[in-house]
């Protein structure tokens, strides 16, 4: 991953240059470097000389004054005579120019004659007499009121084709619309969709030939946002057609009860199944009005063999369903939590509890509350009334009050509701629902609430109940009521602390089969388990126990230490984890069992492979430039036991294995040097057997960085020049068991020899192009100078070099395999035979052995069982060879793509 994004405190400093800076910005080369001129048509210097300005001014004011004169209606000006001779003079030079003198000429005579007939009709105009003014008067009258008509005549019937228009266009506007009515959803007229004659005889549809529809009728805005999400294509998932429209999109909470099994899923659906034998039947769909179904429960009604379902859904209500002879039905809703309910919890969990007078509920909420609520029959209300109290008493009673034969439920106030169901006999029993305590002690949502059922071993049947609730602010909290006449309800004991709330908390928690244990599992897949242990007076003490604990991401690498005692893993989840075998105490002292004893590394990137250096010491690489060398804390060492390296310093072993707070808070190791070097992520780590040396390579495109890189392990320095060959990405380094030799593999098919120096360093020898898609690993024999390389061409082969040199290899066996292998790793069969695992894509292990002097003799061994197997890719094979143990048995470790480290134990081989 690249460092660009990190922040600096060093500002950017210019560089010394002797002789001076000769860069400079492309901003200041000039960015015009000729001359533009005018070209012909663009008004250039010779162009301007042959224009005549002064004529071509004249005739410009002359149009305009034309064009003034005829908007206004005034006569013809005769216009001066030196505009005419300016005009003459300098239209006749234009003239000249162009070749056309005649026709210039015939139009200044023409008007020069139309000037003089203009002036001649003005003379003849002003000697008219006065008597001919009043007649012109009164013609001009006349005329004007015939126009006033005319235009009126004009108005009119403009208004009426408007109108005429208009009417044309609403009439089409609405045969439109009704068409498209008809068109677009054949449900709101049949009769057009179907083609069918109108009363008038007209086919409606005629043009449409039945339900072919020009527009959707569901196109318009409301439709469109409703079905934004909708997805029409069909996916190509698997579908079961028996069970094709019974599934829910994604399950979101589930319950069984008997024979039956309810679920609800994020379609906002419940669903009740009928399980008989093999057969899975759906009885019953309930919807839910677009809220999910977050939890589920049933339990029977005290003193009844009725059954209840409460749902709690993305809402703030409890939905109470009575199982009736229609299924189940709605009865209340109850009402007070303020935010989304999460959880739910019956204080009886099988049909036997019908005996029982009183049935609780518990519902936790992500508003950090817990309310309880009380399920119990309906006592009969007195005939006899007295006082004010009992009056209102009896009218909320009889709010409640169900007909003959009525079913369902009724709520009477804020905290009371009323259930009428049929019992068996078919006679109608009722029951109420109290909300009777609410439990405040979470800071945050309130994930689980469960019921301690069965009492713990020795105590009192009739003890009080307890309930667990578990909180994403990382505690536990145990709730049961006091032994004073009012029970209320209080804190009897609280577990967890700021650890969980760093890794948000716990999601659920649980009771153990007998009840005498509490277990709780948080975000990161951690589980934290506590026991209860109690003395003579009946006093209830409770401590943390080992639980559970492992990688909740792929493992991407592992590494035993030297001495073969415990096993480090790397993981997509940002840790490095050490796991160890832990004896019992010494009164069973061969019952081993393998848990988690520290924590030495939690990273903000993703990490890929760690290495020992020595037993205290080991380097890990990760999605980043650098690797880290860390060194064991005194901790770590007095939780060991058993080995002679730590008894020389004295170390104290503990009594019981650290939990998941002790792991992530007091077991990391500190991190002593960085190695630098690579440009981009590393992706692959080696170190010789002696811990002198360390190789690294990391992600690769070009040849550049395509290269191994050494380090000193005492002075953490370069060792050498990198070490070069390969063209894309180094997937594995592996050393020979003498250090002399190293050998990588990478994405570019190759694999590359490197021989050590007498100066330290090593040199390339031989490469070859053994596989025809990616290597994805190496290893080497314990004796004999083999190696082998195993690739996504399903081929493992084995390499043994033809010359005393080291420089040509061959191929002595190909090992050929179902599935793309992954992983190898050889082992010593005492001192006869080679034994080779080979891990597949598909997660299962195969294990080849061959006899120490016949290299090419390979035959199958065993094939693990699959239940002992991982599902997914295995990225990393390790052998731990037992030399005590009896016989030939070794055992595997294993890891995978699915989160898990397995280690298995091989029996010895047969000769």
């Amino acid at each position: 991953m690249s460092t660009a994004h990190r922040p600096t405190w060093d500002p950017a400093q210019a560089k010394e240059v002797k002789s001076g800076s000769r860069q400079y910005s492309a901003r200041d080369i000039a960015s015009h470097t000729k001359l533009k001129f005018r070209q012909p048509g663009q008004s250039s210097s010779s162009e301007v000389s042959r224009r005549d300005l002064r004529a071509e001014l004249l005739a410009a004011e002359a149009e305009a004054k034309e064009k003034k004169r005829k908007a206004e209606g005034r006569p013809l000006e005769a216009p001066s005579t030196k505009a005419i001779e300016g005009s003459s003079k300098g239209k006749g030079k234009e003239v000249d120019n162009e070749g056309s003198d005649e026709e210039s000429n015939k139009r200044r005579k023409l008007l020069q004659e139309a000037i003089a007939l203009d002036k001649h009709d003005d003379d003849s105009d002003e000697d008219k007499d006065d008597d001919e003014d009043d007649s012109d008067e009164d013609e001009e009258e006349d005329d004007t009121a015939e126009l006033l008509r005319e235009l009126e005549k004009i108005k009119r019937e403009r208004a009426e084709e408007k109108a005429r228009q208009e009417q044309e266009q609403n009439a089409k506007s609405q045969r439109d619309r009704e068409e498209e009515i008809a068109l677009g959803n054949p449900l709101l007229n049949l009769a057009a969709a179907l083609g069918q004659s109108t009363p008038g005889g007209a086919s409606v549809a005629s043009t449409t030939g039945g339900f072919t529809v020009k527009k959707r009728w569901d196109d318009d805005l409301i439709f469109k946002n409703q079905a934004m999400g909708s997805n029409d294509k069909q996916s190509g998932q698997f579908v079961n057609d028996l069970l094709r429209t019974e599934f829910h999109n994604g399950v979101t909470a589930l319950c069984a009860f008997g024979n039956l099994i309810v679920s609800g899923g994020s379609d906002a659906k419940v669903k009740v199944w009928d399980l008989q034998e093999d057969k899975l039947e759906l009885v019953q769909t309930i919807d839910t009005k677009g809220r999910f179904p977050l939890d589920i429960k049933l339990a029977c009604l005290p003193q009844s063999s009725a059954m209840l379902m409460a749902v709690a859904a993305t809402d703030r209500v409890i939905r109470i369903f009575v199982h009736t002879k229609d299924g189940f039905t709605p009865a209340v809703n109850l009402e007070g939590h303020e935010d989304w309910i999460r959880c739910l919890a019956f204080d009886s969990s099988d049909a036997s509890s019908n005996s029982r007078d009183t049935l609780t509920l518990a519902s936790g909420s992500q508003d950090g509350y817990i309310r309880l609520w009380v399920f119990k029959p309906k006592a009969e209300t007195t005939s006899k009334q007295t006082g004010l109290d009992d009056v209102l008493a009896a009218f909320e009673a009889s709010l409640g009050d169900f007909a003959e034969g009525e079913e369902g439920g009724k709520r009477i106030s804020n905290r009371s509701h009323v259930l009428a169901v049929r019992a068996n006999d078919g006679s109608m029993k009722q029951f109420t629902i109290t909300f009777d305590a609410l439990l405040v002690g979470h800071e945050n949502h309130v994930t689980t609430v469960s019921w301690r059922h069965i009492p713990v071993s020795g105590s009192d049947p009739a003890s009080p109940p307890t309930l667990l609730s578990s909180s994403t602010d990382a505690s536990l909290i145990l709730w049961s009521p006091t032994d004073s006449p009012t029970s209320i309800w209080v804190n009897r004991q609280r577990f967890g602390d700021v650890i969980g709330a760093k890794a948000g908390g716990f999601v659920g928690a649980l009771w153990s089969s007998n009840g005498d244990e509490v277990m709780g599992w948080g975000w990161n897949g951690c589980w934290r388990r506590w026991r209860c242990a109690k003395d003579e007076a009946g006093k209830e003490t409770w401590t943390e126990v080992p639980a559970i604990t492992g990688h909740n991401e792929p493992v991407k690498g592992l590494a035993w230490d030297p001495n073969r005692d415990y096993i480090i893993t790397s993981s997509l989840d940002q840790t490095t984890r050490i796991f160890g075998p832990w004896r019992r105490p010494a009164d069973n002292p061969t019952t081993e069992t393998w848990h988690e004893l520290a924590r030495p590394q939690i990273h903000g990137y993703d990490l890929v492979a760690p290495e020992f250096i020595n037993s205290l010491r080991f380097v890990s690489v990760g999605d980043e430039k650098v690797a880290r060398v860390f060194d064991a804390p005194r901790g770590f060492v007095h939780t060991l036991k058993d080995d002679e390296t730590f008894r020389e310093r004295d170390a104290q072993p503990v009594t019981v294995p650290p939990c998941e707070g002790e792991l992530a808070n007091t077991t990391l190791w500190p991190e002593v040097e960085k190695l630098f070097g690579h440009g981009y992520e590393l992706y692959a780590l080696g170190v010789s057997h002696s811990g002198s040396v360390v190789a690294t390579a990391c992600k690769a495109t070009t040849p550049e960085h395509a290269v191994v890189r050494l380090y000193d392990s005492e002075t953490w320095r370069p060792l050498g020049e990198p070490l070069p060959g390969h063209t894309l990405t180094i997937t594995r380094i592996a050393f020979s068991p003498d250090d002399g030799f190293i050998v990588s593999t990478s994405r570019d098919r190759t694999w590359r020899v490197y021989e050590r120096q007498a100066e330290g360093g090593y040199k390339p020898v031989a490469s070859e192009k053994g596989h025809a898609r990616i290597i994805w690993d190496c290893a080497w024999t314990r004796v004999g100078g083999l190696f082998a390389t195993a690739g996504r061409d399903k081929l493992v082969k084995v390499w043994q070099p033809t010359d005393g040199t080291h420089a040509k290899w061959k191929a002595v066996a190909t090992i050929k395999l179902e599935e793309a292998a992954t992983a190898i790793d050889f082992a010593l069969v005492g001192e006869t035979r080679h034994r080779l695992a080979v891990g597949l894509e598909n997660g299962n292990v195969a294990i080849y052995s061959a006899p120490i002097g016949e290299p090419g003799s390979w035959s199958l061994e065993s094939t693990v069982d699959p239940s002992l197997l991982p599902v997914e890719q295995i990225h990393r094979l390790a052998w731990r060879t037992q030399p005590n143990a009896p016989g030939e048995s070794s055992q595997l470790a294993i890891a995978s793509e699915e989160g898990s480290v397995r280690i298995i134990t091989l029996a010895p081989a047969t000769t």
